[in-house]
């Protein structure tokens, strides 16, 4: 069984999703532009914290408005989709491959894109609601080694049958590396021209195709 696993922020999107997303429902709040100035000076001392502190500004949102309001996020930012790097996995896709959304981005975004693009699943990080009510807590957390977890339950007992060697995937961020180094066919999207340096030391470095975006 071959693959296509394609990462979403600054992969598919041009954006951090999470970021962007929660910042666009609070974009007419002026109180929460204060708060989100001093979050983004404690994120370069602390990411985890800042992405927690805005994961929790979706406390007390219903599952119904964050679909709503993730549909109208897209709308609005319709230019934001990387289209050369569509195009590859269009061209993938020719071959018959399965295609699935490989991200920490939140759950409500990769199932609108999963939906827009017809792609066939998604693995991300999950919110959890509580009667359909959102905690602000994650009842996955995606990041890191949570992809290629993610990746072991969606597909079982067929992990086994996935063949990397003809596999590929997409993304932008060395956080990645372990799911790198499990596919023989990678694609590093660079963003303005910038390649994380840790990249170098890597065995696989010379073979990765990059997308420049």
């Amino acid at each position: 069984m071959k693959i296509v696993a394609v990462d979403i922020c600054f992969t598919l999107i041009k954006k951090n999703t999470t970021i962007d997303f929660i910042e666009f429902i609070f974009r007419n709040n002026k109180i929460f532009k204060i708060k989100n100035y001093f979050r983004k000076v404690i994120s370069l001392f602390s990411p985890e914290f800042s992405r927690k502190y805005l994961i929790y500004q979706l406390k007390w949102f219903k599952r119904e408005e964050l679909d709503n309001l993730v549909e109208q996020f897209f709308t609005f930012y319709e230019s934001s989709f990387n289209e050369n790097v569509l195009e590859e996995i269009k061209k993938l896709r020719e071959n018959w491959m399965k295609v699935l959304l490989l991200s920490a981005s939140l759950d409500i975004i990769a199932s609108f894109l999963q939906k827009k693009y017809s792609f066939d699943a998604y693995a991300s990080s999950i919110l959890w609601f509580k009667n359909w009510v959102c905690t602000w807590k994650l009842d996955f957390d995606c990041s890191f080694w949570g992809k290629v977890t993610w990746l072991k339950k969606i597909f079982k007992k067929d992990y086994e049958k996935i063949d990397f060697s003809n596999s590929f995937f997409f993304s932008d961020s060395y956080d990645d590396i372990e799911v790198f180094r499990l596919f023989e066919n990678n694609y590093l999207i660079v963003n303005n021209n910038f390649i994380d340096k840790r990249f170098e030391s890597e065995k696989l470095f010379d073979k990765v195709k990059k997308i420049y975006v």
